[in-house]
Protein backbone atom coordinates (compact mmCIF):
# COMPACT_ATOMS: atom_id res chain seq x y z
CA UNK A 1 0.00 0.00 0.00
CA UNK A 2 1.22 3.32 -1.02
CA UNK A 3 2.15 6.08 1.85
CA UNK A 4 -0.68 8.16 2.71
CA UNK A 5 -3.43 5.81 1.51
CA UNK A 6 -5.34 4.20 4.07
CA UNK A 7 -7.61 1.15 5.07
CA UNK A 8 -10.23 0.24 7.38
CA UNK A 9 -10.42 -2.27 9.72
CA UNK A 10 -13.42 -3.49 11.72
CA UNK A 11 -14.69 0.56 11.62
CA UNK A 12 -11.00 2.37 12.39
CA UNK A 13 -9.68 3.83 9.81
CA UNK A 14 -5.62 3.32 9.57
CA UNK A 15 -3.09 5.27 7.20
CA UNK A 16 -1.53 3.35 4.83
CA UNK A 17 2.29 4.07 6.94
CA UNK A 18 -0.08 2.56 9.81
CA UNK A 19 -0.71 -0.18 7.60
CA UNK A 20 2.77 -0.70 6.65
CA UNK A 21 4.27 -0.51 9.98
CA UNK A 22 1.87 -3.67 10.87
CA UNK A 23 2.69 -5.36 8.00
CA UNK A 24 6.34 -5.30 8.26
CA UNK A 25 6.59 -5.99 11.78
CA UNK A 26 4.56 -9.08 11.19
CA UNK A 27 6.46 -10.61 7.70
CA UNK A 28 9.83 -9.78 10.00
CA UNK A 29 8.72 -11.91 12.92
CA UNK A 30 7.27 -14.61 10.67
CA UNK A 31 10.62 -14.45 8.81
CA UNK A 32 12.62 -14.78 11.96
CA UNK A 33 10.43 -17.20 14.04
CA UNK A 34 10.15 -19.47 10.87
CA UNK A 35 14.11 -20.92 10.91
CA UNK A 36 13.16 -22.48 14.42
CA UNK A 37 9.96 -23.31 12.93
CA UNK A 38 11.49 -25.52 10.20
CA UNK A 39 14.15 -27.41 12.78
CA UNK A 40 11.55 -28.68 14.99
CA UNK A 41 9.30 -29.56 12.68
CA UNK A 42 11.74 -32.25 11.49
CA UNK A 43 12.84 -33.03 15.13
CA UNK A 44 9.42 -33.66 16.04
CA UNK A 45 8.92 -34.97 12.36
CA UNK A 46 10.97 -38.01 13.36
CA UNK A 47 10.03 -38.43 16.80
CA UNK A 48 6.54 -38.88 15.55
CA UNK A 49 8.00 -41.76 12.91
CA UNK A 50 9.85 -43.36 15.98
CA UNK A 51 6.92 -43.50 18.28
CA UNK A 52 4.92 -45.10 15.90
CA UNK A 53 7.90 -48.03 14.98
CA UNK A 54 8.31 -48.28 18.84
CA UNK A 55 4.69 -48.01 19.98
CA UNK A 56 5.84 -46.43 23.15
CA UNK A 57 2.71 -44.72 24.68
CA UNK A 58 2.55 -43.84 27.74
CA UNK A 59 -1.10 -44.53 29.24
CA UNK A 60 -3.24 -43.20 32.53
CA UNK A 61 -5.96 -45.36 33.77
CA UNK A 62 -9.18 -43.72 34.70
CA UNK A 63 -12.45 -45.13 35.85
CA UNK A 64 -14.67 -42.43 35.19
CA UNK A 65 -16.37 -42.47 31.72
CA UNK A 66 -15.51 -39.49 28.96
CA UNK A 67 -18.34 -38.48 26.93
CA UNK A 68 -17.82 -38.49 23.25
CA UNK A 69 -16.85 -34.50 21.91
CA UNK A 70 -19.70 -32.63 20.90
CA UNK A 71 -20.32 -31.56 17.06
CA UNK A 72 -18.71 -27.94 16.66
CA UNK A 73 -22.32 -26.61 15.47
CA UNK A 74 -23.77 -28.06 19.12
CA UNK A 75 -25.32 -25.39 21.56
CA UNK A 76 -24.01 -24.94 24.66
CA UNK A 77 -25.60 -21.81 26.31
CA UNK A 78 -28.61 -19.75 24.55
CA UNK A 79 -30.30 -16.62 26.23
CA UNK A 80 -31.74 -13.28 25.72
CA UNK A 81 -29.04 -11.08 27.42
CA UNK A 82 -27.99 -7.30 27.66
CA UNK A 83 -25.01 -6.56 25.76
CA UNK A 84 -23.38 -3.11 24.71
CA UNK A 85 -22.97 -2.69 21.52
CA UNK A 86 -20.38 -0.60 19.05
CA UNK A 87 -23.25 2.03 19.44
CA UNK A 88 -22.59 2.83 23.10
CA UNK A 89 -25.93 1.81 24.11
CA UNK A 90 -27.08 -1.50 26.10
CA UNK A 91 -29.53 -3.49 23.64
CA UNK A 92 -30.87 -7.00 24.08
CA UNK A 93 -29.43 -10.02 22.33
CA UNK A 94 -29.93 -13.06 21.94
CA UNK A 95 -26.44 -14.73 23.23
CA UNK A 96 -25.21 -18.53 22.24
CA UNK A 97 -22.28 -20.10 22.74
CA UNK A 98 -21.04 -23.10 20.50
CA UNK A 99 -19.35 -26.36 21.05
CA UNK A 100 -16.39 -24.63 19.23
CA UNK A 101 -16.48 -22.33 22.06
CA UNK A 102 -17.03 -19.43 20.25
CA UNK A 103 -19.69 -16.66 21.39
CA UNK A 104 -22.48 -15.05 19.24
CA UNK A 105 -25.00 -12.23 19.67
CA UNK A 106 -28.14 -12.60 17.46
CA UNK A 107 -30.36 -9.75 17.10
CA UNK A 108 -33.31 -11.95 18.56
CA UNK A 109 -34.28 -15.65 19.30
CA UNK A 110 -36.44 -15.54 16.35
CA UNK A 111 -33.50 -14.51 14.07
CA UNK A 112 -31.04 -17.47 15.23
CA UNK A 113 -34.24 -20.13 15.06
CA UNK A 114 -34.46 -19.19 11.28
CA UNK A 115 -30.68 -19.54 10.85
CA UNK A 116 -29.99 -15.69 10.14
CA UNK A 117 -26.07 -15.53 10.79
CA UNK A 118 -25.20 -13.82 14.25
CA UNK A 119 -24.92 -9.98 14.30
CA UNK A 120 -21.35 -10.50 16.31
CA UNK A 121 -19.14 -13.74 16.48
CA UNK A 122 -15.96 -13.98 18.84
CA UNK A 123 -13.70 -16.28 20.40
CA UNK A 124 -12.90 -15.03 23.51
CA UNK A 125 -9.24 -16.42 23.75
CA UNK A 126 -6.93 -14.49 26.42
CA UNK A 127 -10.29 -13.14 27.95
CA UNK A 128 -10.04 -12.51 31.41
CA UNK A 129 -13.46 -12.35 33.28
CA UNK A 130 -14.69 -9.83 35.89
CA UNK A 131 -17.88 -8.96 38.02
CA UNK A 132 -16.83 -6.38 39.64
CA UNK A 133 -16.53 -2.44 37.63
CA UNK A 134 -13.67 -1.76 40.19
CA UNK A 135 -11.36 -4.65 39.51
CA UNK A 136 -12.23 -3.92 35.71
CA UNK A 137 -11.58 -0.47 36.14
CA UNK A 138 -8.08 -1.03 37.02
CA UNK A 139 -6.75 -3.39 34.76
CA UNK A 140 -8.22 -1.51 31.81
CA UNK A 141 -6.06 1.45 33.32
CA UNK A 142 -3.08 -0.17 33.74
CA UNK A 143 -3.14 -1.95 30.01
CA UNK A 144 -3.46 1.97 29.04
CA UNK A 145 -0.40 3.56 28.99
CA UNK A 146 -1.11 6.90 28.96
CA UNK A 147 2.21 9.46 28.05
CA UNK A 148 0.59 12.33 29.66
CA UNK A 149 0.51 11.05 32.87
CA UNK A 150 -2.93 13.14 33.53
CA UNK A 151 -4.09 13.47 37.06
CA UNK A 152 -7.78 13.50 36.17
CA UNK A 153 -10.03 13.50 39.46
CA UNK A 154 -13.23 11.75 37.99
CA UNK A 155 -12.74 9.23 35.14
CA UNK A 156 -16.19 7.89 34.09
CA UNK A 157 -16.20 4.14 33.74
CA UNK A 158 -15.85 2.41 29.77
CA UNK A 159 -19.55 1.68 30.54
CA UNK A 160 -22.52 2.60 32.67
CA UNK A 161 -24.40 -0.41 33.90
CA UNK A 162 -28.04 -0.29 34.16
CA UNK A 163 -29.35 0.07 37.68
CA UNK A 164 -29.92 -3.35 39.28
CA UNK A 165 -27.93 -5.18 36.91
CA UNK A 166 -25.47 -7.78 37.01
CA UNK A 167 -22.29 -6.51 34.66
CA UNK A 168 -19.64 -9.37 33.08
CA UNK A 169 -16.53 -7.73 31.73
CA UNK A 170 -15.28 -9.65 29.10
CA UNK A 171 -11.66 -8.31 28.79
CA UNK A 172 -9.57 -9.39 25.49
CA UNK A 173 -5.98 -8.99 25.43
CA UNK A 174 -5.31 -6.34 22.13
CA UNK A 175 -8.88 -6.66 21.01
CA UNK A 176 -11.97 -4.59 22.06
CA UNK A 177 -13.51 -5.62 25.38
CA UNK A 178 -17.18 -7.06 25.34
CA UNK A 179 -19.69 -6.55 28.20
CA UNK A 180 -22.92 -8.24 29.14
CA UNK A 181 -25.47 -7.62 31.80
CA UNK A 182 -28.73 -9.83 33.98
CA UNK A 183 -31.16 -9.23 35.43
CA UNK A 184 -30.45 -12.30 38.15
CA UNK A 185 -27.41 -13.23 39.51
CA UNK A 186 -27.60 -17.15 39.15
CA UNK A 187 -28.02 -16.43 35.36
CA UNK A 188 -25.39 -14.63 35.00
CA UNK A 189 -23.60 -17.45 37.57
CA UNK A 190 -24.73 -19.84 34.66
CA UNK A 191 -23.44 -17.48 31.48
CA UNK A 192 -20.30 -17.36 33.37
CA UNK A 193 -19.69 -21.07 33.90
CA UNK A 194 -20.17 -21.36 30.46
CA UNK A 195 -18.01 -18.47 29.26
CA UNK A 196 -14.51 -19.52 31.52
CA UNK A 197 -15.18 -22.89 29.94
CA UNK A 198 -14.95 -21.59 26.26
CA UNK A 199 -12.04 -19.44 27.55
CA UNK A 200 -10.09 -22.41 28.83
CA UNK A 201 -10.39 -24.39 25.28
CA UNK A 202 -10.02 -21.42 23.30
CA UNK A 203 -6.65 -21.04 24.79
CA UNK A 204 -5.43 -24.21 25.00
CA UNK A 205 -7.19 -26.92 22.81
CA UNK A 206 -5.25 -26.15 19.77
CA UNK A 207 -1.82 -26.18 21.20
CA UNK A 208 -2.10 -29.19 23.02
CA UNK A 209 -2.78 -31.37 19.60
CA UNK A 210 -0.18 -34.31 18.99
CA UNK A 211 0.69 -33.63 15.51
CA UNK A 212 4.36 -32.80 14.39
CA UNK A 213 2.63 -29.17 13.44
CA UNK A 214 1.50 -28.25 17.06
CA UNK A 215 4.32 -29.73 18.58
CA UNK A 216 6.85 -28.20 16.50
CA UNK A 217 5.31 -24.90 16.71
CA UNK A 218 5.37 -24.81 20.57
CA UNK A 219 9.19 -25.94 20.51
CA UNK A 220 10.07 -23.20 18.10
CA UNK A 221 8.29 -20.07 20.53
CA UNK A 222 10.00 -21.84 22.98
CA UNK A 223 13.52 -21.28 21.50
CA UNK A 224 12.29 -18.24 19.82
CA UNK A 225 12.07 -16.88 23.06
CA UNK A 226 14.90 -17.75 24.69
CA UNK A 227 16.71 -16.01 21.62
CA UNK A 228 15.25 -13.05 23.17
CA UNK A 229 16.22 -13.91 26.58
CA UNK A 230 12.66 -14.67 27.89
CA UNK A 231 13.52 -18.16 29.75
CA UNK A 232 10.05 -17.98 31.92
CA UNK A 233 6.26 -18.89 30.80
CA UNK A 234 4.51 -17.16 28.69
CA UNK A 235 0.81 -15.99 29.82
CA UNK A 236 0.26 -14.82 26.00
CA UNK A 237 0.89 -18.84 24.57
CA UNK A 238 -3.24 -18.64 24.07
CA UNK A 239 -5.11 -19.41 21.02
CA UNK A 240 -4.30 -21.21 17.66
CA UNK A 241 -1.19 -20.18 15.95
CA UNK A 242 -1.16 -17.66 14.11
CA UNK A 243 -2.67 -15.85 17.46
CA UNK A 244 0.38 -16.67 19.36
CA UNK A 245 2.40 -15.09 16.40
CA UNK A 246 0.28 -12.26 16.25
CA UNK A 247 0.57 -11.75 20.50
CA UNK A 248 4.40 -11.92 19.63
CA UNK A 249 4.43 -9.07 16.86
CA UNK A 250 1.94 -6.61 19.44
CA UNK A 251 4.33 -7.35 22.12
CA UNK A 252 7.25 -5.30 20.01
CA UNK A 253 4.96 -3.30 17.71
CA UNK A 254 2.86 -1.84 21.03
CA UNK A 255 5.39 0.57 22.20
CA UNK A 256 5.73 1.87 19.11
CA UNK A 257 2.19 2.38 18.41
CA UNK A 258 2.07 3.95 21.54
CA UNK A 259 4.98 6.73 20.38
CA UNK A 260 2.63 7.33 17.49
CA UNK A 261 -0.49 7.68 18.76
CA UNK A 262 -1.28 8.05 22.24
CA UNK A 263 0.59 11.71 22.01
CA UNK A 264 -1.42 12.79 19.78
CA UNK A 265 -5.10 12.01 21.30
CA UNK A 266 -7.21 14.82 22.52
CA UNK A 267 -10.48 14.69 24.77
CA UNK A 268 -11.07 12.76 28.07
CA UNK A 269 -8.97 9.72 29.29
CA UNK A 270 -12.39 7.60 28.61
CA UNK A 271 -12.51 8.94 24.63
CA UNK A 272 -8.40 8.10 24.75
CA UNK A 273 -9.07 4.77 25.78
CA UNK A 274 -11.70 4.15 23.39
CA UNK A 275 -9.73 4.77 20.65
CA UNK A 276 -6.24 3.63 21.76
CA UNK A 277 -8.28 -0.31 22.26
CA UNK A 278 -9.98 0.22 18.65
CA UNK A 279 -6.78 1.09 17.11
CA UNK A 280 -4.70 -1.74 18.76
CA UNK A 281 -7.60 -4.11 17.83
CA UNK A 282 -7.21 -2.74 14.23
CA UNK A 283 -3.26 -3.23 14.40
CA UNK A 284 -3.86 -6.72 15.78
CA UNK A 285 -6.19 -8.02 13.20
CA UNK A 286 -4.00 -6.93 10.58
CA UNK A 287 -1.05 -8.64 11.63
CA UNK A 288 -3.38 -11.90 11.77
CA UNK A 289 -4.55 -11.80 8.05
CA UNK A 290 -0.57 -10.67 7.48
CA UNK A 291 0.31 -14.20 9.01
CA UNK A 292 -1.88 -16.62 7.80
CA UNK A 293 -0.62 -16.54 4.88
CA UNK A 294 2.97 -17.36 5.32
CA UNK A 295 2.10 -19.32 8.26
CA UNK A 296 0.60 -21.65 5.88
CA UNK A 297 3.20 -22.02 3.80
CA UNK A 298 5.61 -22.47 5.71
CA UNK A 299 3.69 -25.54 7.52
CA UNK A 300 3.41 -26.95 3.77
CA UNK A 301 7.14 -26.22 3.22
CA UNK A 302 8.05 -28.55 6.00
CA UNK A 303 5.43 -31.30 5.53
CA UNK A 304 6.57 -30.94 1.53
CA UNK A 305 10.47 -31.54 3.17
CA UNK A 306 9.42 -34.09 5.90
CA UNK A 307 8.00 -36.29 3.24
CA UNK A 308 11.07 -36.28 0.72
CA UNK A 309 13.06 -37.67 3.85
CA UNK A 310 10.75 -40.43 4.98
CA UNK A 311 12.19 -43.36 3.95
CA UNK A 312 15.71 -42.00 4.61
CA UNK A 313 14.45 -42.05 8.24
CA UNK A 314 12.60 -45.22 8.30
CA UNK A 315 15.63 -46.94 7.10
CA UNK A 316 18.44 -45.34 9.18
CA UNK A 317 16.64 -45.04 12.45
CA UNK A 318 18.55 -47.08 14.48
CA UNK A 319 21.46 -44.90 13.23
CA UNK A 320 19.88 -41.93 13.69
CA UNK A 321 18.86 -42.71 17.30
CA UNK A 322 22.32 -43.83 18.12
CA UNK A 323 23.92 -40.57 17.07
CA UNK A 324 21.73 -38.43 19.37
CA UNK A 325 22.30 -40.87 22.08
CA UNK A 326 26.18 -40.43 21.69
CA UNK A 327 25.93 -36.67 21.44
CA UNK A 328 23.83 -36.62 24.54
CA UNK A 329 26.96 -38.56 26.34
CA UNK A 330 29.08 -35.45 25.01
CA UNK A 331 26.44 -32.81 26.40
CA UNK A 332 25.93 -35.03 29.68
CA UNK A 333 29.38 -34.66 30.58
CA UNK A 334 29.46 -31.11 30.58
CA UNK A 335 26.22 -30.11 31.47
CA UNK A 336 25.77 -32.57 34.25
CA UNK A 337 27.80 -31.41 37.43
CA UNK A 338 26.52 -27.89 36.91
CA UNK A 339 22.48 -28.48 36.54
CA UNK A 340 22.90 -30.76 39.55
CA UNK A 341 24.78 -28.37 41.32
CA UNK A 342 22.24 -25.54 40.74
CA UNK A 343 19.57 -28.03 41.29
CA UNK A 344 20.85 -29.45 45.03
CA UNK A 345 21.55 -25.57 46.33
CA UNK A 346 19.03 -23.51 44.41
CA UNK A 347 15.61 -26.14 43.83
CA UNK A 348 15.83 -28.62 46.64
CA UNK A 349 16.10 -26.29 49.90
CA UNK A 350 12.68 -24.29 48.26
CA UNK A 351 10.72 -27.65 47.62
CA UNK A 352 8.98 -27.89 51.09
CA UNK A 353 8.26 -24.06 51.09
CA UNK A 354 6.35 -24.12 47.61
CA UNK A 355 4.69 -27.54 48.44
CA UNK A 356 3.14 -25.92 51.70
CA UNK A 357 2.28 -22.45 49.27
CA UNK A 358 0.03 -24.67 46.85
CA UNK A 359 -1.58 -26.81 49.58
CA UNK A 360 -4.21 -24.23 50.64
CA UNK A 361 -5.90 -23.18 47.40
CA UNK A 362 -5.33 -26.46 45.75
CA UNK A 363 -7.07 -28.48 48.61
CA UNK A 364 -9.86 -25.77 48.60
CA UNK A 365 -10.47 -25.87 45.12
CA UNK A 366 -10.72 -30.15 44.90
CA UNK A 367 -12.42 -30.67 48.04
CA UNK A 368 -15.00 -27.52 46.69
CA UNK A 369 -15.46 -29.47 43.04
CA UNK A 370 -16.01 -33.07 45.06
CA UNK A 371 -18.50 -31.07 47.58
CA UNK A 372 -20.41 -29.18 44.45
CA UNK A 373 -20.56 -32.81 42.66
CA UNK A 374 -22.26 -34.89 45.60
CA UNK A 375 -24.32 -31.97 46.11
CA UNK A 376 -25.74 -31.84 42.94
CA UNK A 377 -26.20 -35.58 42.30
CA UNK A 378 -28.06 -35.92 45.93
CA UNK A 379 -30.13 -32.76 44.89
CA UNK A 380 -30.93 -34.71 41.23
CA UNK A 381 -31.83 -37.82 43.48
CA UNK A 382 -34.69 -35.85 45.36
CA UNK A 383 -35.77 -34.16 42.07
CA UNK A 384 -36.28 -37.12 39.92
CA UNK A 385 -39.82 -38.23 39.19
CA UNK A 386 -40.96 -41.19 41.12
CA UNK A 387 -41.45 -44.19 39.11
CA UNK A 388 -40.17 -41.44 35.86
CA UNK A 389 -37.93 -44.36 34.66
CA UNK A 390 -36.15 -43.60 31.65
CA UNK A 391 -38.16 -41.01 30.43
CA UNK A 392 -37.58 -39.22 33.82
CA UNK A 393 -33.32 -39.51 33.35
CA UNK A 394 -34.02 -37.84 29.94
CA UNK A 395 -35.80 -34.55 31.38
CA UNK A 396 -33.60 -34.22 34.43
CA UNK A 397 -30.15 -34.70 32.61
CA UNK A 398 -31.23 -31.88 29.51
CA UNK A 399 -31.84 -29.78 32.82
CA UNK A 400 -28.17 -30.77 34.43
CA UNK A 401 -26.35 -30.67 31.28
CA UNK A 402 -27.49 -26.75 30.78
CA UNK A 403 -24.95 -26.29 34.52
CA UNK A 404 -21.82 -25.86 32.44
CA UNK A 405 -19.82 -28.43 33.84
CA UNK A 406 -16.82 -27.65 31.48
CA UNK A 407 -14.86 -26.02 33.96
CA UNK A 408 -13.75 -29.42 35.52
CA UNK A 409 -12.89 -32.40 32.96
CA UNK A 410 -13.15 -34.66 36.42
CA UNK A 411 -16.14 -33.19 37.07
CA UNK A 412 -17.74 -33.30 33.74
CA UNK A 413 -16.67 -37.31 33.48
CA UNK A 414 -18.08 -37.80 36.75
CA UNK A 415 -21.58 -36.63 35.62
CA UNK A 416 -21.52 -38.61 32.32
CA UNK A 417 -20.47 -41.61 34.09
CA UNK A 418 -23.09 -40.91 37.02
CA UNK A 419 -25.48 -40.65 33.76
CA UNK A 420 -24.26 -43.77 32.45
CA UNK A 421 -24.54 -45.97 35.56
CA UNK A 422 -28.45 -44.68 36.22
CA UNK A 423 -29.37 -45.48 32.95
CA UNK A 424 -28.08 -48.68 33.25
CA UNK A 425 -29.69 -49.52 36.49
CA UNK A 426 -32.92 -48.16 35.50
CA UNK A 427 -32.72 -50.53 32.90
CA UNK A 428 -32.40 -53.34 35.03
CA UNK A 429 -34.52 -52.59 37.29
CA UNK A 430 -36.87 -49.68 36.84
CA UNK A 431 -38.74 -50.20 40.09
CA UNK A 432 -35.53 -50.07 42.60
CA UNK A 433 -35.19 -46.20 41.90
CA UNK A 434 -33.43 -45.11 45.30
CA UNK A 435 -31.87 -48.39 45.46
CA UNK A 436 -30.22 -47.64 42.44
CA UNK A 437 -29.29 -43.97 42.75
CA UNK A 438 -27.71 -44.18 45.72
CA UNK A 439 -25.20 -47.19 44.65
CA UNK A 440 -24.51 -45.28 41.03
CA UNK A 441 -23.61 -42.06 43.79
CA UNK A 442 -21.29 -43.86 46.05
CA UNK A 443 -19.51 -45.94 42.80
CA UNK A 444 -19.06 -42.40 40.89
CA UNK A 445 -17.66 -40.35 43.92
CA UNK A 446 -15.72 -43.76 44.52
CA UNK A 447 -14.49 -43.51 41.20
CA UNK A 448 -13.48 -39.74 41.17
CA UNK A 449 -11.57 -40.19 44.04
CA UNK A 450 -9.56 -42.70 42.53
CA UNK A 451 -9.03 -40.70 39.40
CA UNK A 452 -8.14 -37.56 41.50
CA UNK A 453 -5.50 -39.34 43.69
CA UNK A 454 -3.87 -41.30 40.35
CA UNK A 455 -3.57 -37.81 39.06
CA UNK A 456 -2.23 -35.46 41.92
CA UNK A 457 1.49 -36.72 41.77
CA UNK A 458 1.81 -36.37 38.70
CA UNK A 459 0.23 -32.95 38.23
CA UNK A 460 2.19 -31.69 41.19
CA UNK A 461 5.67 -33.06 39.88
CA UNK A 462 5.00 -31.54 36.71
CA UNK A 463 3.83 -28.28 38.37
CA UNK A 464 7.22 -28.36 40.70
CA UNK A 465 9.38 -28.88 37.25
CA UNK A 466 7.44 -25.75 35.45
CA UNK A 467 8.35 -23.50 38.36
CA UNK A 468 11.88 -24.46 38.66
CA UNK A 469 12.59 -25.40 35.45
CA UNK A 470 13.14 -21.35 33.74
CA UNK A 471 15.61 -21.00 36.40
CA UNK A 472 17.81 -23.64 35.66
CA UNK A 473 17.71 -22.54 32.07
CA UNK A 474 18.62 -19.13 32.77
CA UNK A 475 21.40 -19.54 35.44
CA UNK A 476 23.57 -22.22 33.09
CA UNK A 477 22.81 -20.57 29.47
CA UNK A 478 25.45 -18.08 29.67
CA UNK A 479 28.28 -20.50 30.73
CA UNK A 480 26.80 -23.75 28.01
CA UNK A 481 24.57 -22.11 25.32
CA UNK A 482 27.49 -20.18 23.48
CA UNK A 483 28.98 -23.60 22.72
CA UNK A 484 26.03 -25.94 21.75
CA UNK A 485 26.35 -25.35 18.03
CA UNK A 486 30.41 -26.49 18.14
CA UNK A 487 28.69 -30.32 18.73
CA UNK A 488 27.25 -30.66 15.80
CA UNK A 489 30.18 -32.01 14.34
CA UNK A 490 29.26 -35.14 16.30
CA UNK A 491 26.14 -35.19 14.18
CA UNK A 492 26.48 -37.29 10.68
CA UNK A 493 26.00 -34.78 8.18
CA UNK A 494 22.34 -37.04 6.50
CA UNK A 495 21.08 -36.60 10.06
CA UNK A 496 21.38 -32.66 11.31
CA UNK A 497 17.87 -31.95 10.32
CA UNK A 498 16.69 -34.42 12.70
CA UNK A 499 18.82 -33.96 15.92
CA UNK A 500 19.20 -30.54 17.28
CA UNK A 501 21.93 -29.95 19.98
CA UNK A 502 19.35 -27.75 21.71
CA UNK A 503 16.97 -30.08 22.25
CA UNK A 504 19.20 -32.30 23.58
CA UNK A 505 20.84 -30.26 26.01
CA UNK A 506 16.78 -29.21 27.28
CA UNK A 507 15.97 -32.81 27.58
CA UNK A 508 19.15 -33.26 29.97
CA UNK A 509 18.26 -30.03 31.95
CA UNK A 510 14.85 -31.54 32.07
CA UNK A 511 16.24 -35.12 33.22
CA UNK A 512 18.50 -33.44 35.69
CA UNK A 513 15.79 -31.09 36.97
CA UNK A 514 12.62 -34.17 37.39
CA UNK A 515 14.98 -36.11 39.30
CA UNK A 516 15.39 -33.79 41.69
CA UNK A 517 12.36 -33.14 42.08
CA UNK A 518 10.60 -36.09 42.38
CA UNK A 519 13.27 -36.92 45.20
CA UNK A 520 11.92 -33.81 47.06
CA UNK A 521 8.47 -34.58 46.26
CA UNK A 522 8.50 -37.92 48.20
CA UNK A 523 11.10 -36.51 50.96
CA UNK A 524 8.24 -33.48 51.77
CA UNK A 525 4.89 -34.57 50.07
CA UNK A 526 2.05 -34.29 52.87
CA UNK A 527 -0.28 -37.15 52.71
CA UNK A 528 -2.88 -34.70 52.05
CA UNK A 529 -1.47 -33.79 48.77
CA UNK A 530 -2.87 -37.00 47.28
CA UNK A 531 -6.44 -35.32 47.54
CA UNK A 532 -6.06 -32.75 45.59
CA UNK A 533 -5.15 -31.63 41.64
CA UNK A 534 -4.41 -28.25 40.35
CA UNK A 535 -3.83 -26.99 36.80
CA UNK A 536 -0.83 -23.92 37.22
CA UNK A 537 -0.22 -20.94 34.67
CA UNK A 538 2.77 -18.74 34.67
CA UNK A 539 4.32 -21.13 38.13
CA UNK A 540 7.84 -20.16 37.98
CA UNK A 541 7.44 -16.66 39.56
CA UNK A 542 6.47 -18.60 42.83
CA UNK A 543 10.07 -20.17 42.69
CA UNK A 544 11.43 -16.15 42.22
CA UNK A 545 9.38 -15.25 45.31
CA UNK A 546 11.11 -18.16 47.85
CA UNK A 547 14.54 -17.30 45.99
CA UNK A 548 14.04 -13.79 46.83
CA UNK A 549 13.18 -14.38 50.39
CA UNK A 550 15.81 -16.16 51.02
CA UNK A 551 19.06 -14.52 48.71
CA UNK A 552 19.22 -10.81 47.13
CA UNK A 553 16.74 -10.11 44.36
CA UNK A 554 18.16 -10.28 40.74
CA UNK A 555 20.73 -13.43 41.93
CA UNK A 556 18.91 -15.68 39.68
CA UNK A 557 15.72 -14.59 38.29
CA UNK A 558 15.76 -11.20 36.48
CA UNK A 559 12.11 -11.36 35.04
CA UNK A 560 9.37 -12.41 37.19
CA UNK A 561 6.25 -13.11 36.17
CA UNK A 562 2.71 -14.06 37.63
CA UNK A 563 1.93 -17.21 39.38
CA UNK A 564 -1.86 -18.44 40.08
CA UNK A 565 -3.62 -21.05 40.45
CA UNK A 566 -6.93 -21.18 38.19
CA UNK A 567 -9.78 -23.12 39.61
CA UNK A 568 -11.37 -22.78 36.12
CA UNK A 569 -9.05 -25.03 34.58
CA UNK A 570 -9.03 -27.96 36.74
Amino acid sequence: MKSGASTQVRGVVLTGSDHCVCAGRAEAELKNFSPHYRQQYFVAFFSQLQEEVEQHKETHTQLLKQREPLRPEEVLYQDSVLHYDDSGKWKERFVVMRANHSLECHDNQESFSKGVPARQRLLPTGGVVLTSEEKYTALVDKAFPDPKCLKEETSPPMVVVPPGQFPVYLRLPYRRDVYFSFPQEDRRATFLSILTGCIRHQNHDSLRRSSCESQAFLKAIHFYRQEKGHYESWDMLVGCEEQVLANLVLEELQPSLQTELLARLKGKKAGRKRVWFTTLEAAYHLVQDQLREGLKGLKEECKETARSHEALLRSDMDQIASSRTFLQAKLQASVSDPAVKFCSENVSPYLASILEELMSPVTGGFQGLRLLLEGEINALCVSFPEGGGQEGLNQVRGCWWSKSWSSSLLMENAVYTFKLLLQSSLKDNPSNLTSAMEKAKLRVLKQYDHDSSTVRKRIFQEALVDITLPAIRRNLAPAHKPDLQKLDQYIFADYTNFIKVENVYEDILLNILTIEVDKGFSLHIHPCFFDVIVSLQHTHTLYDTFIIKHKNEGEFLSQPGSWKVNKELL
